[in-house]
């Protein structure tokens, strides 16, 4: 099974790349200053809404933000 999530450190690259402060991310996605913190330390997963909208404050397609994890299933794991 693949799991795909927020890929967060890559975000805060792309973030820091463009100059940007945290607090503008917060401000231009309509989120808290924490609420970023969260996401580019991968302890919170963004709403696909919110993901796609930082994408496009950044100027990249969405899936340069998502990561694919391949996840074991309960059968893999036995095995």
């Amino acid at each position: 099974m693949t799991e795909i999530r927020f890929a967060g450190k890559r975000c805060a690259e792309l973030r820091r790349g463009m100059r940007m402060r945290r607090e503008e991310l917060a401000y231009r996605i309509n989120r808290s200053n924490w609420s970023v913190i969260e996401y580019e330390l991968e302890r919170k997963q963004p709403p696909l809404a919110v993901a796609a909208t930082i994408a496009d404050v950044m100027g990249v397609p969405l899936d340069e933000l998502l990561v694919r994890d391949r996840a074991a299933t309960a059968t893999e794991a036995i095995a």
